[in-house]
């Protein structure tokens, strides 16, 4: 799957899509996922059903303390998760992101050994200070590495990929997580 971030005129992207990749079909622990969201983001509805390998379907996750002020009227940011599908063939511009993956030299390698994607992206959430979105997407990115097992991670707007192990542990200083 290949999403180009859009940056805004303020420097920052309209959406933080990060893809999961994992040797194995990825099975997320919904309840799992709800409560560590919650624990880290406060108050969460979900909606729709986890995906599963093989399915297209998609679920929401609102993040009540997180309005998001539009025209008529304030609704939540929200975190989706989809299943991406059987992972596309090796394009240059993978390659590309492989190559400038400095930080997990194993990537290359990683990469060609996974079959299965997720998708987590904030939704709704532009509008919001740069730091209420950094919130979102880091504490969304940990909860869903809590709630299931996968081997690689590709940060789209970075475009980078990253060992989830790495990014488990830059994350574990709190300090840390509130200032990204």
């Amino acid at each position: 799957m290949k999403e180009e971030a859009v940056r805004l005129d303020n420097g920052f992207f309209e959406a933080y899509p990060i893809e999961f990749l994992a040797r194995n079909p990825i099975v997320v622990d919904r309840p799992a996922l709800v409560r560590t969201l919650a624990r880290r983001l406060g108050r969460v509805e979900a909606t729709g059903q986890i995906p599963q390998h093989g399915t297209s379907q998609l679920a929401l996750f609102h993040l009540m303390d997180f309005p998001v002020q539009l025209k008529d009227c304030s609704i939540p940011a929200q975190l989706a998760l989809l299943m991406a599908g059987p992972k596309a063939q090796r394009t240059d511009a993978i390659t590309q992101v492989v190559q400038q993956s400095w930080a997990f030299p194993a990537a290359a390698q990683v990469y060609e050994e996974c079959s299965h994607m997720l998708l987590l992206s904030e939704m709704m959430a532009t509008p919001l200070p740069h730091q209420g979105r950094r919130k979102i997407i880091a504490n969304g990115l940990l909860a869903l590495l809590e709630a299931t097992r996968v081997d690689l991670i590709h940060w789209m707007p970075t475009q980078q990929m990253l060992s989830p192990a790495d990014i488990v542990e830059s994350y574990s200083d709190p300090q840390q997580l509130a200032q990204r």
